[in-house]
């Protein structure tokens, strides 16, 4: 019961994650039975995102080149912040988006 628990809320936080990454314009990919998520946007490499996120929106995510030059391209946001924190983004964006 527990293990599924856990795995409906990381379910939850990837969809509400994907879908605010897709509407910023990113790339998005959600590996099978992953608690993360891997997004790019158009080129730009990992170090211009992970700036732009900060300064954007206060999000911190891990640069892609940290797990070899092929994901240069990429950062890996992790689903581990509680709702409040994932409501706080979404606000956020919708607002950048508006």
């Amino acid at each position: 019961a527990h293990v599924d628990h856990q795995r409906e809320i990381y379910k939850s936080r990837l969809s509400v994650l994907t879908d605010l990454f897709q509407k910023l314009g990113y790339s998005v990919n959600v590996p099978q039975g992953a608690f993360y998520l891997w997004a790019q946007k158009g080129g730009l490499n990992c170090w211009d995102i992970i700036s732009e996120l900060a300064t954007q929106f206060g999000v911190l995510a891990t640069p892609g080149d940290f797990f070899g030059s092929n994901c240069a391209e990429n950062i890996r946001i992790a689903a581990v912040q509680p709702e409040s924190v994932i409501t706080l983004l979404k606000n956020r964006v919708n607002a950048h988006l508006s």
